[in-house]
This record gives C-alpha cells, sequence and structure tokens, in this order.
C-alpha cells in the first residue's frame, strides 16, 4: 500500500517539473550547457579542415579538444 502511495506522490512530481520546464521554456530559458562554439567559429574550423589543416592544429587554435573539432566539421557539414 505504501508502495502505490509513493508511486502516485512520484507521478505527481515528476507532472509538475515537466509544467516547470516547459515555463520556463517558455520564458526563454536555455538549459545546458553554454556552447564552446559558435556558428562563426565552426564555419572557420569547416573551411581550415578543408584547406588541409589538421584537427590537433585546429584544437591548439581554438583551445578546445579534437571531438569538439570533429563536431563542428560534423555540424557544418551536415547543414551544407
Amino acid at each position: 500500500m505504501l508502495g502505490a502511495i509513493a508511486e502516485f506522490e512520484r507521478d505527481l512530481i515528476n507532472e509538475r517539473v515537466k509544467e516547470g520546464i516547459e515555463a520556463a521554456k517558455k520564458k526563454g530559458v536555455q538549459f545546458g550547457r553554454k556552447a564552446i562554439l559558435d556558428t562563426k567559429e565552426k564555419n572557420v574550423i569547416y573551411k581550415q579542415h578543408k584547406k588541409g589543416k589538421s584537427v590537433a592544429w585546429l584544437s591548439k587554435l581554438f583551445h578546445v579538444a579534437r571531438n569538439t573539432i570533429y563536431r563542428a566539421i560534423k555540424d557544418v557539414s551536415k547543414k551544407k
């Protein structure tokens, strides 16, 4: 019996959390971590990589991890 009550209570909490998140999104609140690279920087990375610059060189230039460079290249290539 207590398990059923606890499960019902948890469902109510989850519902309130979802409503709060929806309300915050309507107000323009951004969730998650701030992007390290903006669109302009991603385009520069993509162009430099196409010219033959290495991922390691680009990662040192922009002070980010190599994974971030690969992700930036992938993001720009998807849009083109």
